[in-house]
Order: C-alpha cells, then structure tokens, then sequence
C-alpha cells in the first residue's frame, strides 16, 4: 500500500529526533566524569551521578521507542500511530511548559550602545525567540494529534496492518479492550511511579498542601504516591472498575495539592532555603529566585489541564469497565 507523504515525513522526524535523543543519552553517560574537573562553587550532591545516569537510561529509552516507532511507522503499523499519538499529548504539553518557562527566565541585562535598542527593549524580544523553539515543537505535536486522528489516515493503517491489535474499541492490552485515552493515562501513571518511588529513598523535603514536610515522613509520602501510581497504572490496563475510582479520587487530591500550592507561593521559598540548608548549599544559593517560584505557580495551570483531561476520560470511558465487570461476573458465575 502506497505510503502518505506525512506519514514518510513523520517516519524521518521520529529517526532524527531519536538520534538526537541517543546523543543526549551518551552525553549523560559522561557528564559525571566531566562535572568532576570543573570548578564549581558549591559542592557537589552525593546523588549527581545517579541523576546523570538516571537521565541517561531514560533519554536511552525515549530513544529506543522512538526507533521502533519510526520503523513501525514506515511499515504502516496501527500501534506505530497510537504511540506517535501519545507521544505528540506529550511534546505539545512539555513544550508548552518549557515555553512557558523561556517567558519566565530573567535575561542579564545588556549594556547599550547610542542609537541602540535599550534593555528593556531587547528583553521581551530574547524572551519571545527563546520561546519560539519549545512552541514549535508544541505546534508539531498539535499536527500530530490533527492527521493522525484524520480518518483517511486512520483507514490507511487499519487496512495495511490487517493484523494489529487495535480497533475502534481500543487497544488490546492482555486481553482486553483499553481505550487508547484509558491506556495513555496509565502509561503516563507508571512513568511518574518509575520517577517517585527511588525518589523517594534519597529526597530530604517535599512540599504536600502548602506543608513542608521533611525526614521520614517526606520519604514514606513520596514512597506512597509512586505506589498509588503503579497501582493505578495496572488497574485501568486491567480495566478495574475499583482502580478507576481509585485513579478519580487521586487525580482530585492532586488538583486540591494544585490549588493550594498556587496560593502558597511563600512557601516555595522556604523549601528551597530549607533544602540547601540540608544539603549545605550557601543561603544565596539556596534562595528561589521569583521567576522560579512564578514558573512553578503557572506551570501548575498546565497540570490542572492534564488533571480535567484525565478526569473526564475516567468519567466518560466508565463503560468499558463496567463491560470488563460485567465480562468478569459472568465467567464466575
């Protein structure tokens, strides 16, 4: 079957990027050895290298994905689609969030010269091209999420892979039918579970409804969230009822957190002084630039959208849970 012209353009993109990726992930192999000969003014974290090690076998992942998805792409494969799909949610979200945080960066003020533009003139126009770049990758997700939804797309695909996983009712996961939203959600539940449960073992504070909370309970907090996630994950693959609810009731805890922190800026600013207190970083150094604190602030209204979207794919997806209960009932019977 003849191949469309953005499907072939997507295949090269999904084959650069990932090499892109793959070089980012060899850099993080060596920025240990790197970081060790260079005169830093505060010491080093105990745990640098197994975050730049961490860093490298994700990048190393995000890689290898996108090189199976490139080929699966080119092959015509339904499940290539659906992961450029979820991979497109996360490129417009991340780019919109990196954007947002380019807006948000202070820029060194620049001496003028007679005749020149003055700093504050040049700042706003630093700030919208350093934008730019994270936006365009947003407006490339965005295309992403557009054609590959189209219908003659959707067909071309469905028609080549005669053999795929994946229809209209989802996507087969052990067999059962898993709405392609079903099955992003727990895919981004696991992947935050992968990050909070060694998180957990060596941070020292942590910021839960406007209370910083330190030592052990921090640990044991953390230590519980990432289990909720991996839960949750397993549970909508499984198509559990319960687990769904269980995935409503977090996700509302989680924008009550959202909510509070919004209005607890001050706080921010006390976690990052407390925090280089712990790991003996100078107070200058300790001390959240405002910028910072506004990120993070505004950062949040992006996760309250991730939070709506989740809440209402939960809602409205109810019947392939109560299908998979029902199903479930009557083998027991």
């Amino acid at each position: 079957m003849k191949r469309p012209v953005g499907v072939i353009l997507t295949a090269v993109v999904q084959v650069l990027g990932s090499l892109l990726v793959l070089t980012g992930s060899v850099l993080m192999l060596f920025m240990p050895a790197l970081m060790r000969g260079t005169p830093r003014p505060t010491p080093p974290s105990p745990m640098e290298p197994q975050i730049f090690y961490g860093a490298a076998a994700v990048y190393g992942l995000f890689a290898v994905l996108g090189f199976l998805t490139a080929i699966g792409m080119f092959r015509l494969k339904n499940w290539a689609r659906y992961s450029t799909l979820i991979f497109a949610g996360f490129v417009v979200v991340m780019g919109l969030i990196t954007a947002l945080g380019f807006a948000l960066m202070p820029v060194p003020d620049m001496p003028s010269r007679a005749g020149a533009d003055s700093p504050a003139a040049i700042t706003p126009m630093l700030r919208l091209v350093m934008a730019a770049f994270p936006l365009g990758f947003a407006v490339l997700g965005a295309a992403w999420l557009y054609y590959f939804n189209r219908a003659s797309i959707r067909s071309v695909f469905i028609q080549s892979d005669t053999g795929t996983n994946a229809d209209a009712k989802g996507i087969l996961v052990g067999g059962r039918r898993v709405p392609l939203s079903i099955l992003v959600i727990a895919a981004f539940s696991l992947f935050g579970a992968i990050f909070l449960v060694p998180f957990a073992f060596w941070t020292r504070a942590n910021i839960f409804f406007g209370f910083i909370v330190t030592g052990y309970a921090c640990k044991v907090i953390t230590l519980l969230m990432g289990a909720l996630g991996v839960y949750v994950g397993i549970a909508l693959l499984r198509l559990s009822d319960m687990g769904r609810r269980v995935a409503i009731a977090a996700n509302f805890v989680y924008l009550a957190n959202t909510v509070v922190f919004w209005f607890v800026p001050n706080r921010v600013h006390q976690y990052f002084e407390l925090y280089g207190q712990m790991v003996g970083a100078p107070a200058s150094s300790a001390m959240a630039p405002e910028t910072t604190v506004t990120f993070m602030r505004y950062s949040m209204l992006l996760g309250v959208a991730v939070i709506g979207v989740n809440l209402y794919f939960l809602v409205t997806r109810a019947g392939a849970f109560r299908a998979e209960s029902a199903q479930v009932t009557s083998f027991a019977q």
